[in-house]
């Protein structure tokens, strides 16, 4: 059997990621794989490792932000357990348990796991964790949109959804009980929902709708289960829109399952979700649920079909679909029984893998140990494509060697770009009938992406608009050439750069040209605030800054941003023409193709980043 080193980033159960770790754990193969688990400090994580018979050990894991003497007597802790354990395998559940984890599994010679929990990125860790993590797994395609900056990790990362036990999910008390307890007449229609009261849950946005929901339904009740530094401004907002009777806060509770099985709807108002665990629960309860078009809920919630999806930060949408779901649900199904039946079936371990046992998770342990079999592990090092070997190993070591303050790889990248044409044979590629010239640049990974050709591509552009007016969207161009046009780009920092929203953006005067390159598709997808269709709202935002006789062009990876996809489609589509370049080759060779390739055309697969590229052309009428 193999030892696993778990490292949590919490000590107490502060989210979803906590409470998905236990479920790991309670499904590991343990005839394979022996876990240790490490917490930064005595809670319920410790404690509900040791009701499952996991070996527990305290190691304080300091904040990053202020490094000391600390920081080294934990990473010597880590060290010497993963070796006293014989672990092969460090399994890191967070950023900072990655930063201890990836350190240890430097220095011991052991693969480390980076389980990524949010989308959040932090800019002056993210580059270092990606480096040092071995493999990455990602609970949500919005979560590995994280990595998007690191090819080399993004590439490694798979996605593996959370889980929900069945088995073990289950209400203990009746429904009758649970709303007694509460106060809940039995006339009453619940609508509730469950989460951190936190800015960016958005349940400032449900109250308002509620207030809506309550003029055409009386009788209904709004349950909010959680706690958080926001509650004692959500009372405040519950008593100035005279909700007070209807508004019940429960505070933080364990028995979830209970309280989910007295809600009619569950709603989800979420700005930005990482994943959305706790829709899984209410679907397992067989309960309606709305949320929000943002981050992971979109791929947990199909629109019409598991669920209603709403704007995100909108106070009448939510309102509306609650009331039509209201209107729909049986009057009496307080208990849960107003479902169907599929549907909590869809949520079967079984259904979703293919495992064929029933009451364990969706085996996100078992990709991550598939990956780390003891048949593709070799001294401790888990591959990617089967043993790493011993010239591997040794290439990697003087690549990393540090010089002054640079590795060897760092210094040689740009040499290899340079490189890179006459290694293989890769000049110059063709389209609309001109031959351009690959673009081989050490900034940002370009031989990698599809940076390669759509800046030869853009470039040209900007020659035939030389001497006139012209607006970049998204600050790209300048990173390989110099250039003296109007950029605007939200949030790079640059002396060239206008920090402003496109959308807010109303120049004194239109432009000749306006170019953007692989911005669009991040414009309301890649937020805080999510807003899919805010690309969209963008193009035409830009169509406007066109002065008459005008020309845009607006090149997009496909399969990055639904929403946007979607509008290429339609006949709606902002633009006059849309062209298509396809990546056929592991070392970034292009061609263009026809408006087929969409068909089975996939971000990041076979190859990282777009594999299929659309560019879109705008010219603007005389006298417009």
């Amino acid at each position: 059997m193999n030892t696993v080193l778990v490292v949590s980033n919490h000590g107490e159960m502060i989210g979803g990621g906590e409470i998905s770790l236990l479920t790991l754990l309670k499904g590991l193969d343990r005839s394979r794989w022996v876990p240790v688990v490490v917490v930064p400090s005595e809670g319920a994580v410790a404690d509900g490792c040791r009701v499952l018979g996991v070996p527990v050990h305290v190691i304080p894991l300091p904040g990053l932000r202020r490094p000391g003497p600390r920081v080294v007597r934990s990473l010597s802790a880590l060290v010497r357990l993963a070796t006293e354990t014989r672990a092969c395998l460090l399994h890191a559940n967070g950023s900072r348990a990655m930063f201890y984890a990836g350190l240890a599994g430097r220095l011991s010679g052991r693969a480390v796991i980076w389980h990524l929990r949010i989308s959040d990125q932090d800019p002056q860790l993210d580059w270092l964790l990606a480096r040092m993590a071995t493999r990455i797994i990602a609970i949500s395609e919005a979560v590995k949109a994280r990595l998007t900056r690191w090819p080399r990790a993004y590439g490694y990362c798979t996605v593996v959804p959370n889980g929900l036990d069945l088995a073990t999910f289950v209400t203990a008390k009746e429904p009758a009980v649970v709303r007694s307890s509460l106060g809940i007449g039995p006339e009453e229609r619940v609508i509730g929902t469950v989460g951190r009261l936190v800015l960016f849950k958005g349940h400032r946005y449900l109250l308002q709708a509620f207030a809506g929901v309550c003029l055409r339904h009386p009788s209904a009740r709004l349950l909010i289960v959680g706690d958080g530094p926001e509650r004692d401004s959500l009372e405040r907002q519950r008593h100035e829109s005279g909700l007070d009777g209807t508004v019940q806060f429960t505070g933080h509770r364990v028995d979830v399952p209970d309280l989910l099985s007295v809600m009619e709807v569950f709603v989800l108002p979420s700005l930005g979700e990482h994943f959305g665990r706790v829709l899984l629960e209410a679907m397992a309860l067989e309960k309606p649920v709305v949320g929000t078009r943002a981050g992971g809920v979109l791929e947990v919630v199909e629109d019409g079909v598991t669920g209603v999806l709403v704007p995100p930060g909108q106070s009448r949408s939510p309102g509306r679909r609650d009331h039509q779901t209201l209107r729909r649900s049986d009057p009496g199904s307080g208990d849960g029984t107003g479902r169907p039946p599929s549907r909590r079936d869809a949520l079967q371990p079984e259904a979703a893998c293919g495992t064929g046992r029933s009451g364990v998770c969706p085996s996100p342990e078992r990709q991550i140990m598939k990956e780390a079999s003891p048949e593709t592990t070799q001294r401790g090092i888990v591959t990617q494509h089967g043993r790493r070997t011993l010239r591997w190993r040794l290439r990697e070591h003087i690549l990393e060697t540090r010089v002054g303050r640079r590795s060897v790889r760092d210094l040689l990248y740009p040499t290899y770009v340079r490189l890179y044409p006459w290694l293989f044979c890769m000049r110059s590629f063709e389209y609309e009938g001109k031959r351009y010239r690959y673009m081989f640049h050490p900034y940002g990974a370009t031989i990698r992406g599809e940076r390669i050709v759509e800046v030869p591509i853009a470039l040209e552009e900007l020659n035939a608009y030389a001497g006139k007016r012209i607006l970049e969207v998204g600050n790209v161009l300048s990173h390989y050439v110099p250039c003296d046009h109007v950029v605007a780009d939200k949030y790079e920092q640059s002396d060239r750069c206008l920090n402003v929203d496109i959308m807010e953006f109303h120049p004194p005067h239109r432009f000749d040209c306006i170019v953007s390159i692989s911005t669009v598709e991040h414009i309301g997808w890649n937020e805080y605030e999510q807003e899919p269709e805010k690309a969209v709202r963008a193009l035409r935002h830009m169509k406007s800054l066109l002065a008459p006789g005008g020309r845009m062009l607006v090149t997009m990876p496909w399969g990055q941003n639904p929403a946007l996809d979607r509008h290429l489609r339609s006949p709606e589509c902002a633009f006059d023409v849309l062209r298509y370049m396809k990546r056929v080759s592991s070392r970034n060779t292009w061609i263009q193709a026809d408006a087929s390739v969409l068909e089975r055309a996939c971000y990041g697969k076979p190859y990282p980043f777009a594999n299929v590229l659309v560019l879109g052309y705008l010219r603007s009428r005389l006298g417009a």
